[in-house]
């Protein structure tokens, strides 16, 4: 077993699923709870299920093994932090805030007051790639002790853990936390940038009391999701697992067909789903048996209008419209697996194990819980693609339990039916 990161990882990516779940709120799209239906949840409940004459053809879910995992922390709320400045006149200041703005990095300005290594950081902002959010709007609060001697203490919420060595070289501060986990950063005269992958990309923005955050061009969550909604651009982070492989091996240019049963334990019900996403329009036909009925239903997105349709009498309602351009750009983010595979993608704490699955070992990767997000536990074929997920909503659940999901993944590949996209044929109530 390989544990990547652990603690500083678990850390921000908390932060980062705030984020996340948020944006997918804002945009109608699904957030939480095992997949009912492929439309957003801003979609109206419709009434009884219509009846249908043909049940689909589904598998038992599979049996398997049990394992160990460890919940993430919840989030509390989180410290002011004070705005950022106003943009300096001319056309040069204008372009270096513009960039400052994108990077989230700190302005070198003339500092007059100077600060000692040791004392109290607070987390006053998170960056994410290019978006660089303030933590008390993502209600998160995370305090980090430099003691005298080298040693100290970082807590994340409700969580702690010890510091047992730091040390600092120049402007570099490298931080070991209890578990082994070693995270490096920029110190600033009362600030730290701690730098969790080493790449730049996700920062941890600690500060001393009395320093100067005011050069940090930090956004609300709101604000963030409206200039992501704008430019049409999500948080992709690519933690290099089996699971970010899976997406990026899809083509929405070519586009993206899905095909798998969910098994629903706390309800004992089998849905069987095909979803086909090609040229901006998302098609999703769900078939399950409710109380003796064979039910179907579609749903079908295309220009910004999502549609609920039935194809035992093909009918259909408009349920709901949409301009977020998140969504029209990524309508594969509608499909709840889907969804869960570019989330934990963003993740860089997960574990890596063996599971024997009805009498055969699969490579899995293990996601565990956060306060937004179940456990998931992505299950691999020989060759990378992926075989099975277990999505479990009981965070003190070592199996899946009774109210787990259980996905059976049967094709995953870009042999789109755009035949399906025609619903000229059905009558729009």
């Amino acid at each position: 077993m390989k544990i990547k990161k652990a603690t500083f990882t678990r850390f921000l990516f908390t932060a980062i699923l705030i984020l996340l779940m948020t944006l997918f709120c804002a945009c109608g799209s699904k957030a939480e709870g095992a997949q009912d239906q492929s439309a957003p949840d801003s979609m109206p409940e419709t009434t009884a299920a219509p009846e249908t004459t043909a049940a689909p053809e589904t598998t038992a879910a599979p049996e398997t093994t049990a394992h160990e995992t460890t919940a993430a922390p919840e989030t509390t709320a989180a410290p002011e932090t004070t705005a950022a400045p106003d943009d300096a006149a001319g056309e040069a200041n204008a372009a270096w805030s513009n960039f400052q703005a994108l990077m989230g990095a700190a302005v070198a300005e003339e500092e007059t007051v100077k600060f000692p290594v040791e004392g109290t950081y607070t987390l006053f902002g998170v960056k994410n790639e290019s978006y660089s959010v303030t933590s008390d709007s993502m209600d998160i609060e995370s305090i980090l002790i430099l003691e005298e001697g080298g040693t100290g203490s970082m807590t994340f919420d409700e969580d702690q853990t010890s510091i047992p060595e730091w040390s600092v070289t120049e402007d570099t501060v490298q931080i070991t936390v209890e578990d082994g986990s070693i995270a490096t950063g920029v110190l600033r005269n009362g600030i730290i940038e701690l730098d969790i992958y080493g790449t730049g990309t996700m920062l941890m923005y600690f500060a001393q009391e009395g320093a100067d955050i005011t050069p940090y061009h930090l956004l609300t969550i709101d604000e963030i999701v409206a200039q992501m909604d704008s430019e049409g651009n999500i948080p992709d982070i690519d933690n290099g697992s089996k699971t970010a492989a899976v997406w990026n091996g899809l083509d929405a240019s070519k586009g993206i067909h899905l095909h798998y049963d969910v098994y629903l334990e706390s309800m004992e019900v089998l849905q069987e789903y095909d979803v086909h996403i090609l040229d901006g329009k998302y098609y999703s036909l769900r078939k399950m048996e409710v109380n003796g009925y064979q039910d179907e239903m579609i749903t079908f997105l295309d220009e910004g209008k999502a549609y609920n349709l039935y194809p035992d009498d093909m009918t259909g309602i408009l349920a709901t419209e949409t301009d977020s351009s998140v969504i029209l750009d990524h309508p594969e983010l509608m499909d709840g697996l889907l969804q869960d595979i570019y989330v934990c993608k963003q993740s860089g704490y997960y574990q890596e194990e063996t599971m024997d699955i009805s009498g055969e070992d699969y490579a899995t990767e293990i996601y565990p819980p956060t306060g937004l997000q179940p456990e998931g536990i992505f299950c691999f074929n020989s060759d990378g693609s992926l075989a099975f997920y277990l999505r479990s909503e009981d965070p003190e659940s070592d199996t899946p339990g009774t109210t787990d999901a259980v996905y059976t993944i049967h094709e995953l590949d870009d042999k789109v039916d755009a035949s399906l996209f025609d619903i000229s044929g059905y009558t729009i109530e």
